[in-house]
């Protein structure tokens, strides 16, 4: 994605109002984290810079570090080889981070063995247990690139990923029966209601560990699915924070997403940021039609052509930004030493 874009755009976005809406009733899994995330009043935002400083900070939230971790023994002590994953979308560095504090906030996947990488929840490599006492080593040595661990235990993370991959991905992608019994096929009522229990804790927790470390002025950049509710958390604790929010699944239309038995959850968990980014305009349309017919907002578009949805008194930000190379990274890496050589390999 244009780092660079999505940051100046950011640059000048105030800091929301937040009143969130009322529970509505008849919803399925309306438990007390989903009247929290729905009911909760926050006190009044606090007026914010126009533009970023060199002692502001960026913090990108999302569901793996961009780091390869590795546990190890060293001398019969336990130990964590960290590296950092250029295969990773938000490893990026641009110039638009030049001066700027810029910190990722993350799960991790650890592993046993030489390969490390892989996804938190791809089932690449083994799996390493974290317990409490190598959580601080593993955070000290993530500090040295920036990086902040969310550590959540498997059985949590498994079926937070179970709700993501069986009720999210099929709806978002619009693979699901729209007149069939249920949107989630092969997930028991039962199932479900764990899954998402977990997904809204997950949530919490990553919403938890971005406020320790954030501080006054800085941007808060959530991405994808796994994290549509953390946006209500933060603001709930830090209603002067400014958050972003980048959706990189596609959106489906309102036909689809109504399937969700928790689509009124996850549209207000999103409304709490300043800005939502889609990667074309046919998935920011189908979320403001979501948004219209779900929840009976009004969108409109103001000067200079940005798209808003009205939420609670307050303006919300809808931008299109598509994911792409970022020209400037990719120069510099094709006059790195190691690239010059293997070009002249290929020659």
């Amino acid at each position: 994605m244009q780092t660079n874009d999505c940051l100046d755009s950011l640059a000048g976005g105030g800091a929301p109002n937040i009143a969130a809406a009322s529970p509505h009733p008849g919803l399925a899994l309306s438990d007390r984290a989903t009247e929290m995330l729905l009911s909760a009043d926050s006190p009044a935002a606090a007026p914010l810079r126009e533009q970023l400083t060199t002692t502001d900070g960026v913090i990108i939230v999302s569901n793996l570090l961009p780091v390869n971790i590795r546990k190890i023994v060293v001398d019969g002590h336990i130990d964590f080889e960290v590296s950092w994953n250029h295969d990773h979308l938000l490893s990026m560095k641009t110039k638009a981070m030049d001066g700027l504090r810029v910190l990722w906030v993350g799960g991790v996947h650890v592993t046993m063995d030489a390969k490390g990488g892989g996804g938190l929840f791809d089932g690449a490599g083994d799996f390493a247990d974290v317990d409490e006492m190598d959580e601080m080593l593993l955070e000290q040595r993530l500090l040295e690139f920036n990086c902040v661990p969310v550590l959540i235990s498997h059985d949590i993370l498994n079926s937070h990923h179970d709700f993501c991959r069986t009720s999210l991905f099929p709806v978002f992608n619009s693979v699901v029966d729209v007149y069939g019994p249920r949107a989630t096929e092969n997930v028991s009522s039962t199932a479900h209601k764990k899954n998402w229990e977990c997904y809204v804790r997950v949530n919490r927790k990553f919403a938890e560990k971005t406020t320790q470390r954030y501080e006054p002025g800085d941007l808060i950049w959530v991405h994808n699915y796994q994290l549509m509710l953390v946006p209500s958390y933060l603001l709930q604790k830090m209603p002067q924070a400014t958050i972003c929010f980048y959706m990189h699944q596609p959106w489906p239309s309102s036909e689809l997403f109504r399937t969700l038995s928790v689509r009124e959850e996850i549209l207000l968990g999103m409304l709490n940021s300043d800005m939502i980014g889609f990667q074309s305009f046919d998935f920011a349309r189908n979320f403001l039609t979501a948004c219209s017919r779900l929840l009976g907002l009004s969108y409109s578009v103001k000067k200079g052509g940005n798209l808003t949805i009205d939420y609670n008194g307050r303006h919300v930000e809808i931008y299109i930004e598509h994911v792409s190379v970022e020209p400037d990274m990719l120069s510099e890496q094709l006059h790195h030493q190691s690239v010059r050589k293997s070009i002249e390999e290929y020659t």
